[in-house]
């Protein structure tokens, strides 16, 4: 779960959902967790202090709770066929209820990042190949700029220089 995009969206209804406080405490306990996480982090600690977790989950859950209670869901009318329609508001809590592990993982292991920005900015390039040149001929074609990108991104991040890997490969290739 990308806690970024968790953000934005309850910064919409924050907007959206005129003096209503349950978008805004679920913001900040969300950015008191990532807080939590930095702060452990920077001791040198391998995870966050149980009390502290204990503490952020249950106000995470009283305010889904108060937000389930301002927007609850519909139940289904008899006689109707697949799932009521619900409010915008109701489908993000419910989704938050209902995936609340997802969205805490990072809090119990610092591998998960507090976002996916990361991943986002790694599949960026290819996005903006698709549109700005119109995509790849051929599937040849992809799967030599995913191979070339893979290689360029690996080395960049262990700190070798991409441009001589490139070098050596595409000198083995004559």
């Amino acid at each position: 779960m990308c806690n970024a995009h968790l953000l934005r969206e309850l910064r919409y209804f924050e907007e959206a959902t005129d003096g209503h406080r349950w978008p805004i405490r679920l913001r900040e306990i969300l950015v008191e967790g990532k807080k939590a996480v930095e702060a452990a982090q920077a001791e040198g600690l391998s995870k966050v202090d149980a009390a502290t977790i204990r503490s952020l989950l249950a106000d995470y859950d009283r305010w889904i709770n108060l937000g389930l209670w301002v927007f609850p869901e519909r139940p289904k009318e008899p006689g109707q066929k697949g799932r009521p329609k619900q409010e915008p508001a109701t489908n993000l809590l419910r989704r938050r209820r209902d995936f609340r592990t997802e969205v805490w993982h990072f809090l119990h292991d610092f591998r998960v990042p507090f976002d996916n920005n990361l991943a986002e900015r790694l599949v960026r390039p290819v996005k903006v190949k698709l549109k700005m040149a119109g995509g790849f001929r051929a599937l040849g074609g992809a799967e030599a700029f995913c191979i070339i990108r893979s290689l360029w991104e690996t080395h960049r991040r262990q700190g070798i220089n991409p441009f001589s890997t490139l070098r050596t490969a595409f000198a083995g290739a004559e």
